[in-house]
C-alpha cells in the first residue's frame, strides 16, 4: 500500500465519524469512538475465527492451507479468488520461470477486458510476480498466480506471499524488547526457549533410559560424555540462561531493598521476589495491641474516650467538668445555649414557670377524666 492509499483510507475512515469543521473536543470524542469500534470489530473477528469452522468451496490443498493460516474474513476472500481462478488455463513458456495465463472463452468478454496475463516464478516456486499486481495492492495472491501454483503442483502458499496482518497471529505484536517472544520470531536467544527445549529432551532421554538396564547403561554413558563435552563450552555465560537470570534478579532485588530500606526504614522479603520492586508502595504495618484481639467494632471518636489526641483529651475534660461524661454527645441548653444541662434546670430561667414533669401531667389528666365520669 502506497502512502497516498494510506492517507485516502484514513480519510475515508474518519469521514464516517468526524463531521466537517468540527471543534477539537468533538474530534477527540469521535476519534475515541472510532478506536472503540475498530477494537470491537477486531475482537469479533478473532472470536469468529476461533469458534467457527472454515467452509471449503473447492477442497484443494491450497484452500486447506489457507484455512489454517488466514482469518475467516480473509479466507472467504481467498475462496472467491480461488473460485475465479477456475476460468483460466495455463500455458508454459519457459519451464519453471515464465507462464501465460489465458481466460477461457475470451469472445464472451468485452474488448477492453484483458484475457492474458504473464506470471513469473522465482526461486523455484518460492515467489511469484503477476502483471495484475493484486498481491502488491491487497496482500493476497491473484487468481492467475494461484492457477500457476496449481499447475506446478504446489500444495501450499509460499511464505513470502503470506502477510502477517491477514493471518490468525496478526495481533501477536510485541514491543522491540519482547519481540523474541513472538510466535514467528522465536529463537535460541529468547529467555526460556533454550531451557524449556533442553528440559523437554532431557525428560525424553530419562523416559527412554528407564525402559531396561541396557537402555539405562547407554543413557548414562551418553550423559557422561555430554557433560564432559559441555563443561568447557558452558564456562562462558551470555547472561540469557534461565538460572543465571534468576540469580542476577535476586542480587538486584536485594541491593535495591537495602538502598530503599535506608530511606523508608523497611526491608523487603529476603527471597528477592517481585514484591521487592514495590517498596514504599505497600500499606504500612498495623500495630496490634497487646493481648488477645477483640471482636468488637472500632468505636467512633465521640465514643472512644481512650484516645490519645489532644482534641479528645480536651473534650473529655470538658465533659467531666460539666457532668456529661457518660453521654456520647454533649447536651446544650435551649435557653442559654450552655453545655451540660437542659432548659428545665437552666439557672437563667428567672421568673419563667418551670415545666411540670410528664408523669405529673399524665396524673392530672387521669384525675380530670375520672371526675368527669363520676
Amino acid at each position: 500500500m502506497t502512502s497516498t492509499q494510506r492517507s485516502e483510507s484514513a480519510n475515508h475512515m474518519l469521514k464516517g465519524y468526524v463531521p466537517a469543521s468540527c471543534p477539537m473536543h468533538l474530534f477527540v470524542r469521535q476519534y475515541m469512538r472510532l478506536l472503540f469500534d475498530r477494537q470491537s470489530n477486531e475482537n469479533y473477528e478473532e472470536r469468529r475465527t476461533k469458534i467457527t469452522l472454515p467452509a471449503m468451496k473447492v477442497n484443494t490443498p491450497l484452500e486447506f492451507h489457507a484455512s489454517k493460516i488466514y482469518t475467516r474474513a480473509m479466507f472467504n476472500k481467498f475462496g472467491e479468488i480461488l473460485y475465479e481462478a477456475g476460468q483460466y488455463r495455463v500455458e508454459e513458456i519457459e519451464k519453471g520461470s515464465k507462464y501465460h495465463v489465458h481466460r477461457y472463452h475470451p469472445e464472451k468478454h468485452e474488448k477492453w477486458c484483458r484475457v492474458m496475463y504473464i506470471v513469473h516464478v522465482l526461486s523455484q516456486g518460492e515467489e511469484l510476480t503477476c502483471e495484475c499486481g493484486n498481491f502488491e495492492h491487497t496482500g493476497l495472491l491473484c487468481c492467475h498466480s494461484i492457477k500457476v501454483l496449481d499447475f506446478l503442483g504446489i500444495d501450499s502458499i509460499p511464505s513470502k506471499h503470506i502477510l502477517k496482518r491477514w493471518t490468525k497471529d496478526a495481533r501477536d505484536i510485541l514491543p522491540d524488547h519482547l519481540a523474541h517472544l513472538q510466535k514467528d520470531n522465536i529463537s535460541a536467544n529468547s529467555v526460556t526457549f533454550r531451557h524449556s527445549n533442553l528440559y523437554t529432551h532431557a525428560l525424553e532421554v530419562v523416559k527412554l533410559g528407564d525402559a531396561n538396564p541396557a537402555a539405562y547403561d547407554c543413557a548414562m554413558e551418553l550423559l557422561r560424555a555430554a557433560m564432559d563435552k559441555l563443561t568447557p563450552l558452558a564456562a562462558d555465560h551470555d547472561g540469557l540462561g534461565l538460572e543465571h537470570r534468576i540469580e542476577m534478579k535476586k542480587t538486584n532485588v536485594k541491593e535495591l531493598s537495602l538502598i530503599q530500606a535506608a530511606h523508608n526504614g523497611s526491608i523487603s522479603d529476603d527471597e528477592g521476589s517481585a514484591i521487592g520492586n514495590f517498596i514504599g508502595l505497600c500499606a504500612p504495618e498495623r500495630k496490634r495491641k497487646a493481648g488477645r484481639p477483640t471482636n468488637s467494632r472500632d468505636k467512633p471518636p465521640y465514643d472512644d474516650r481512650s484516645g490519645k489526641s489532644k482534641k479528645l483529651k480536651v473534650t473529655s475534660q470538658v465533659d467531666t467538668v460539666l457532668g456529661c461524661g457518660t453521654s456520647k454527645r454533649t447536651r446544650f441548653c435551649t435557653i442559654c445555649r450552655g453545655p451540660g444541662h437542659k432548659s428545665t434546670t437552666c439557672p437563667q430561667r428567672g421568673d419563667m414557670p418551670q415545666k411540670k414533669e410528664r408523669t405529673e401531667m399524665l396524673n392530672l389528666r387521669r384525675g380530670r377524666t375520672s371526675k368527669e365520669h363520676l
